[in-house]
């Protein structure tokens, strides 16, 4: 059973002629991860706030699984500044209605997670950027939770505490819980989405298990540090399955001969940087997406 399905959502901020989100449809199970892509406007924080009920659809709906249990980790800082870190953690506690044993222990566990317990009593205002998105983040998944969103949750946070919170968003996931989750960092996405949805300019122009993306979608790709060479452009312009990027080329089917013909063409100090074969990076297949899809604006 899904923990909620979406049928047809469309929604108009007010005094807007362009949809936010335009017939947007889509379920979620327990256990499932679902990485959130999209430029910056694409509808993804939209998405987020209706499914949590902080707005509400225009039009199509959204059904909720009863007595679902939402976790939240805005894009936004989510606590009082004023108040302490373990204030807000005790104070997020009570809201979440947790007692006893059951919240030491998960208080505790999250503190240590999030790698705050020598902060405890700092005013959460003195926090630096990186340690109070640690605390947003703890904030988020202190409730007990079926469906966790998060959006944006590791932004200016550095690349060791950014892998440590990926570790607690799979640990999650090997509870049973499902992730819907926004990043524009893509290799986080690689490392813990199973499902990848694209959203470009409020609809949904992919929906695929992240593993579908490259079942045998093998293909040659040449990067060079700056632009691509002019002269691979053109060549490459004709072949109908070449994915042109401004520092990246990529096409398949992918054959000795054809690496030759495109290096022949080349002066000595334009030859690429990175040659590679195998599958596509997520990057590559999410800007190759964009870049077919007219509705971008």
């Amino acid at each position: 059973m899904s923990l909620i399905n979406l049928e047809n959502l469309t929604y108009y901020y007010p005094g807007q002629s362009h949809p936010a989100l335009h017939q947007v449809s889509f379920s979620i199970h327990s256990g499932e991860s679902i990485g959130l892509l999209g430029h910056n406007g694409a509808g993804k924080t939209t998405l987020m706030s209706i499914i949590c009920g902080l707005q509400q659809p225009g039009s199509g709906y959204l059904k909720r699984q009863a007595r679902l249990k939402l976790g939240l980790v805005p894009q936004s800082l989510a606590f009082y500044a004023r108040l302490s870190v373990a204030e807000n953690l005790q104070l997020f506690a009570s809201l979440y209605q947790l007692k006893g044993s059951a919240r030491k222990a998960r208080l505790d566990n999250i503190i240590e997670q999030v790698n705050l317990a020598h902060k405890l009593n700092c005013p959460a205002a003195q926090l630096s950027g990186g340690e109070q998105r640690r605390l947003n983040f703890a904030l988020g998944i202190l409730q007990p939770a079926d469906l966790y969103l998060l959006d944006e949750a590791t932004v200016g946070v550095d690349a060791a505490s950014r892998s440590t919170m990926l570790t607690v968003v799979e640990q999650l996931i090997r509870e049973g819980a499902a992730i819907i989750y926004t990043s524009h960092y893509l290799e986080e996405m690689e490392r813990i989405a199973s499902r990848i949805l694209l959203l470009d300019s409020g609809r949904i122009c992919l929906d695929l298990p992240q593993d579908e993306l490259r079942k045998g979608n093998h293909q040659l790709l040449l990067e060079w540090p700056d632009a691509v060479p002019q002269a691979i452009s053109a060549i490459l312009i004709q072949h109908p399955n070449a994915i042109v990027l401004p520092r990246s080329v990529s096409f398949s089917p992918a054959s000795s001969s054809d690496l030759l013909q495109l290096l022949t063409v080349l002066p000595t100090d334009q030859h690429p940087s990175n040659i590679s074969f195998g599958n596509p990076k997520l990057e590559q297949i999410y800007l190759a997406t964009l870049s077919r899809n007219p509705e971008q604006e």
